[in-house]
């Protein structure tokens, strides 16, 4: 009997007894989901300054270069790793044991993979038509070496919930990288400052996720835990290569009918978005994925708990998502360049694509929690079969075309997961409508209001107008939703100054 199986087949009394801690348990998940958001505000504030720089440095033929080169690389780093880091999140047991194991497969996975795109750079070159690239792929192979050990370590951490440390990391990480690729920027390194920075920023973390994970690694192929580490991971990095297939089928579709300079502008229009909205998504399932694994077995609190979550994520992204639609003009102008302009339509519309996005991103925590990662890779295969040929058809009205495309197949990706989670975990649509309508409205008031005073502040300099727009956003939203929501103000303010108290949600909340 595995792990896994003596979980299942646990007494009653043991569920019960893990139910009656749920009060100090929700309060680690509260201030799991706290330190990664503070990690990503910290990272994303850092890399954001980062491009700021970058971009005034280099020109949009660089990034697309660097995109082009490390999107290749995100296809087979997620084969490489083989799913272990979620593995050890996932397994019951000892961890230290299942990260032993994981750690001899994904550093097998990441010797073959860097080898394979050693040999393979002239081939991608050429399907990209640009020469550049075969030099780039060759120097960046040696990723694999370093982000699959880094997946095992950062596993351990996150299934101990130690996300402190692991935000650390984080954001040492993105220093190095912005600091490095600055300094050779400047030096007139051109796309070479991009890919420099990005092994620099790797070496730097995998260090620092080594030594505050506590785990003196070592390699095993234990045959207890061989087989369930082999068939999870496969499945979960069969999940990461179909959904790199997603996030970047809109990327190889650009980079191979246009030329770089087109896919840089794509990449920084899309970047604002990712970083802002996005990100805070995956920052979330980082602790709602151990959370929802240790109450997997509870229905009622599994449902109430994605509820409330989503609740506080779309309270956070709506607002974030429609601020960066509403302010892209001047953002652009006055923080990127002129050279940057042709990015602004592109943001705008993606937005209404990330805000899609977040209806249904977190639903594959719940999968996965539940011991279902096989939903994801299905409705995954159903994601990439709509997008090819969306976006090549879509393609036709240029990178403002391929954004289209990315609205079009979030919408119906969005409701197949709806429809598959109400089948399967009887998480229905009542659910997504009584955790997005408060956020909803509280951000379209916040959007008449950035309107009007968009329209009374024609006249002003860019400087003016941006800070007019923001602060009129921040105050406008904060009022709505003190006003339609006051109760998931209160969850906040709650989650904030909660110190080491547990927390308890009011029997009202979110109804």
């Amino acid at each position: 009997m595995t792990g896994q199986d003596a979980d299942l087949n646990a007494p009653a009394h043991g569920r019960d007894r893990m139910h009656v801690e749920m009060p100090g348990f929700s309060r680690e998940v509260a201030f799991g989901a706290l330190w990664s958001h503070a990690a990503l505000l910290a990272g994303k504030l850092i890399v954001f300054v980062n491009t700021i720089v970058l971009a005034r440095l280099l020109m949009p033929d660089d990034f697309g270069l660097v995109a082009i080169s490390l999107i290749l690389l995100a296809y087979l780093e997620a084969v490489a790793g083989m799913g272990c880091g979620a593995a050890v999140v996932w397994r019951p047991g000892d961890p230290e044991r299942t990260a032993a194991v994981s750690l001899s497969i994904g550093l097998a996975g990441a010797m073959l993979a860097g080898l394979v795109t050693f040999a393979a750079a002239p081939l991608f070159a050429s399907f990209f038509n640009d020469v550049r690239i075969a030099d780039i792929v060759r120097i960046l192979s040696v990723c694999f070496l370093l982000s699959s050990p880094a997946s095992i370590f950062s596993g351990l951490m996150q299934r101990r919930m130690a996300f402190g440390r692991r935000a650390i990391s984080e954001i040492v990480k993105a220093l190095v990288k912005g600091t490095v690729g600055i300094a050779l920027a400047a030096a007139g390194f051109g796309a070479w400052s991009l890919v420099y920075g990005h092994i620099a920023g790797l070496v730097v973390g995998l260090i620092l996720l080594w030594r505050m994970s506590g785990w003196r690694p070592r390699l095993s192929l234990d045959r207890d835990i061989l087989p369930d580490t082999l068939k999870y991971g496969s499945l979960i990095a069969l999940i990461e290569l179909l959904g790199m297939a997603i996030k970047n089928s809109d990327y190889l579709v650009i980079a191979h009918l246009f030329d770089s300079a087109e896919l840089g502008v794509y990449v920084l229009g899309f970047a604002l978005i990712d970083q802002a909205v996005i990100s805070i998504c995956w920052a979330a399932s980082q602790a709602l994925f151990p959370a929802y694994s240790l109450i997997q077995l509870d229905r009622d609190a599994l449902r109430r708990t994605y509820q409330s979550s989503l609740a506080g994520i779309a309270a956070v992204t709506f607002p974030a998502a429609a601020g960066i639609g509403l302010v892209a003009a001047p953002a652009v102008q006055l923080f990127y360049g002129e050279k940057w302009i042709a990015a602004v339509p592109v943001i705008h519309v993606l937005v209404l694509y990330a805000m899609i996005s977040v209806l249904s991103f977190n639903l594959g925590d719940i999968y996965k929690a539940t011991g279902r990662p096989h939903v994801l890779t299905l409705i995954s295969i159903a994601n990439l079969l709509l997008a090819a040929p969306i976006f090549l058809f879509a393609a036709r009205w240029g990178i403002v075309g391929v954004a289209a495309g990315q609205v079009a197949v979030a919408t119906i990706v969005a409701v197949i997961n709806w429809v598959v989670a109400g089948r399967l975990v009887r998480i229905g649509i009542d659910t997504l409508f009584r955790a997005v309508r408060a956020p909803l409205a509280g951000t379209v008031l916040m959007i008449l209001c950035c309107l009007m005073v968009n329209r009374f502040s024609s006249g002003a300099s860019v400087s003016q107008r941006l800070t007019a727009l923001i602060l009129a956003g921040v105050i406008s939203y904060g009022i709505a939703l003190r006003l339609v929501a006051p109760q998931l103000v209160a969850q906040a303010i709650a989650l904030a100054f909660a110190g080491g108290r547990p927390i308890t949600l009011p029997s009202n909340t979110l109804k």
